[in-house]
């Protein structure tokens, strides 16, 4: 007969009850995400600072996003044999992707592994699901990125309504990805399945914080905005560099 709880043992401040309809309906044997005391004190935390937490799954519902996967690996006998990035979870740094020249691919390759559905646009969000201890990095496309491979470990969210009710944009939302609550929920959610770190489609459920008052939440869209500007202003110039003075790579 099963039982109607799961209980933990031990210090019973340090434990905690789960329906067993709840784990079967989810299929989840991980006790950590059903661990509602860090949520908790997130959303404690959020109200203090007059901030409102949404999921991300009720924008995709909205269709105010859209969300696909990465183009897939190249041979690795290519690889650094073209010039065409291919960009995997390491080269996820700092809100922008990495080009590692070790990596560089053919143009034969990346046309047999594109994928028209999956074309890369400038404000698309690049989101890791999967590898190490980088899951939850973001980073976004720029105008002067120019043809790029995915590995499938990567996640593409681009914004298909930004007139939307809740004044998101792609900006706020790289921001709001990055943030420390954001990176607390996703501790939780993440699974090795069956040897690699993996979040799945678990990373739909995470609670996105926007703030109440429009101010600060202008503000914050403002700054965003303006250091991803100063980001594509660099890889504007770096491009020039490349197309007048015959630069390799910078």
């Amino acid at each position: 007969m099963i039982q109607k709880y799961f209980r933990g043992g031990g210090d019973k401040s340090l434990t905690f009850k789960v329906k067993t309809s709840e784990v079967v309906s989810k299929g989840i044997l991980v006790p950590r995400f059903y661990w509602k005391e860090k949520i908790t004190k997130i959303q404690r935390e959020a109200k203090k600072k007059n901030i409102s937490l949404i999921p991300i799954k009720h924008f995709l519902n909205e269709g105010i996003l859209e969300t696909f996967s990465g183009h897939g690996s190249p041979r690795g006998e290519l690889k650094g044999t073209g010039d065409i990035p291919y960009i995997r979870v390491k080269d996820i740094v700092n809100w922008q992707p990495y080009i590692d020249i070790t990596s560089l691919i053919p143009n034969e390759e990346y046309e047999r592994l594109y994928n028209v559905k999956k074309s890369l646009k400038p404000k698309d969000i690049l989101y890791v699901s999967r590898g190490s201890y980088r899951i939850g990095s973001v980073a976004m496309v720029s105008p002067y990125d120019g043809k790029m491979l995915l590995t499938r470990e990567i996640i593409i969210i681009r914004m298909k309504d930004e007139q939307n009710n809740y004044g998101i944009t792609p900006e706020y939302l790289l921001y709001a990805l990055s943030h420390r609550f954001v990176w607390e929920q996703t501790k939780n959610k993440v699974f090795y399945e069956p040897c690699l770190p993996n979040i799945d489609d678990r990373w739909q459920e995470i609670l996105i914080p926007i703030p109440n008052d429009k101010k600060i939440y202008e503000s914050i869209k403002r700054n965003v905005a303006g250091i991803i500007k100063q980001q594509w202003n660099s890889k504007q110039n770096l491009s020039l560099l490349r197309e007048e003075h015959d630069v390799f790579l910078v």
